[in-house]
């Protein structure tokens, strides 16, 4: 049991998971369903049998949880959110209409008004909202045009939700809070 996973074996494992995930509709999941879900996999023979092979029993489920279904998770959020047209987003939040001005990091952009308004966008998780926001702010630290203007940048978040992991009274009070500080708050 001290084999180490060959590259192939794990690709071929990855693969059928992302199929199974995606057939079941693990992004969209409880926290109690995907469970079972995981379950499944390790009693499957071509997926948890196989990796009985390389690694003891109680470290199964931890390999696909960590190993396969956060990255697929990832990805997908990472999916979601890239086909946001944020131009859509920014409207809907603000009121505005606007364009990008530059791609600051994968995940912070920056967009104007034709008033003059800057916008950093900053895309993460509903879990991880508070990164999002972070990244906003330490972009705007970053740069002293962004400081030093008449008129302050507002920060928009896009947040990704995946898992059923939020409630419309959780995306309310996330929205309702943030507002108080000019922050928008889109979901998706």
């Amino acid at each position: 049991m001290s084999n180490k996973l060959p590259k192939d074996i794990a690709e071929s494992i990855r693969t059928k998971i992302y199929s199974r995930a995606d057939e079941f509709g693990y992004a969209g999941r409880s926290r109690t369903e995907n469970s079972q879900f995981m379950d499944d996999l390790i009693d499957d023979p071509t997926i948890g049998g196989v990796l009985k092979l390389y690694y003891p029993s109680e470290r199964i489920r931890t390999y696909i949880k960590d190993a396969v279904l956060n990255s697929y998770t990832k990805s997908r959020n990472r999916a979601l959110l890239a086909i946001q047209d944020l131009t859509l987003v920014l409207h809907s939040v603000f009121g505005v209409e606007s364009s990008e001005i530059q791609k600051l990091t994968n995940d912070t952009l920056l967009y104007g008004t034709d008033d003059d308004t800057l916008i950093i966008v900053s895309k993460g998780t509903y879990v991880k909202w508070e990164t999002a926001l972070r990244r906003a702010l330490e972009t705007i630290a970053k740069s002293p045009i962004l400081r030093e203007r008449e008129k302050q940048p507002l920060i928009c978040l896009l947040l990704a939700i995946s898992n059923g992991e939020a409630t419309e009274a959780d995306k309310d009070f996330i929205k309702s809070e943030l507002s108080v500080i000019g922050v928008g708050v889109y979901f998706c």
